[in-house]
């Protein structure tokens, strides 16, 4: 059995990438050396939740390490789906050797030419370090050609020696500054990384805040709808026909009598509710006793009574209309409304949930 290599230990020390960016690169060895494919199929949503960030933000890392050439990746048929990474030779050496100094340059090389402007500001440094170095050099040998007794004389190049060894002091301070203005570059990337990726999670809870917006006003515009619809409807008058009509108790004693005691006593306290009401006498054949029991028993007498007072509140019915018909279209049409009502309540709270956890995942995100 082969020894298992020190990946995690050793890619933990680039601290040229940041934290997101190292888990990805050891999630990847690690699946390469020790899986048995020998490479890495795993998508952008598993690599987020190992590393505990965005798919967008695995995308930019993903990125960066193949333009630095530490990964290679392979689409079969040119699918993004069937995407096989694994990692360079100069990769492999460095993770199982321990010496990261070559990897660290070509990142630093990487994210030069990924940001122009701290390109331009590192040219630029190593510009003046180099042009230092140059007048040093020159300073030092026009010293050695002026007086060419110098260099061959011992003495002489013992009385030089102070002003030499200050040059080269010198020159080493200049390179310890050049290093620093280095590190200091580097760590400005880093910032500049993070803030671009705190800048994307905010403009997804933004854009999240502006799709639950939207959502409510549509639901309130809804309710809006209906109230006025309700409102109208019970400022309506009765059909004028209807304070001719007797009352729904009066109507088939002879199938009331047919009924057993039971079904008897349901149907007197009903009517005794629509007698109070003086409602609903706006057909020219009422609700026959038998329907009455069936849409009670169908629909619930709550409903049916709510539904009968909506009824005889509407001006749109005239004495052709059949009773028994009617009055199961609108129960319907009332469970409908019910439904429809209880599903765009139930999206809102799933909606609501929804923003939430996400809100509170980017939360968790930027602070690792």
């Amino acid at each position: 059995m082969e020894p298992v290599l020190p990946i995690r230990e050793h890619l933990n020390q680039l601290t040229v990438l940041p934290s997101a960016a190292r888990v990805i690169l050891i999630e990847i060895c690690e699946m390469v050396e020790n899986g048995k494919k020998g490479t890495f199929f795993g998508g952008n949503e598993y690599l987020a939740q190992k590393a505990c960030c965005h798919p967008v933000s695995v995308s930019k890392h993903l990125r960066l390490l193949k333009k630095a050439g530490l990964l290679t990746e392979y689409l079969e048929n040119g699918n993004s789906a069937k995407r096989t990474l694994t990692p360079c030779p100069e990769l492999v050496e460095a993770y199982t050797s321990g010496d990261l100094s070559g990897v660290s340059g070509m990142l630093t090389q990487a994210k030069q030419d990924a940001n122009p402007t701290l390109s331009r500001g590192l040219s630029q440094a190593k510009q003046g370090a180099n042009h230092t170095l140059v007048t040093l050099e020159n300073t030092l040998g026009n010293t050695v050609l002026e007086n060419p007794n110098v260099a061959l004389s011992t003495s002489a190049h013992a009385d030089h020696a102070p002003g030499i060894l200050a040059l080269e002091q010198e020159l080493a301070q200049l390179k310890m500054e050049l290093a620093k203005a280095q590190e200091r570059l580097t760590k400005a990337t880093e910032v500049y990384h993070t803030q671009q990726q705190e800048l994307e999670t905010v403009r997804q809870e933004l854009s999240a805040t502006h799709e639950q917006l939207a959502i409510t006003q549509a639901e309130n515009e809804t309710w809006r709808t209906q109230l006025a619809k309700r409102e109208k409807r019970a400022k309506r008058q009765p059909a004028p026909f209807a304070e001719q009509m007797p009352l729904l108790a009066d109507w088939y004693p002879d199938q009331r009598a047919q009924l057993p005691a039971e079904e008897q006593q349901t149907l007197e306290n009903f009517y005794a509710w629509a007698k109070d009401r003086h409602l609903p006498h706006v057909f020219s054949r009422n609700l026959t006793p038998r329907k009455v029991l069936a849409l009670a028993k169908t629909f619930g007498r709550e409903l049916l009574k709510t539904t009968l007072l909506e009824m005889e509140n509407s001006s749109s019915f005239d004495d052709k209309k059949s009773a028994d018909l009617t009055a199961e279209t609108w129960l319907k049409r009332e469970v409908q409304r019910q439904e429809q009502r209880e599903q765009l309540a139930e999206e809102r709270r799933y909606a609501h949930v929804n923003t939430t956890y996400t809100a509170g995942y980017n939360a968790y995100a930027r602070r690792n």
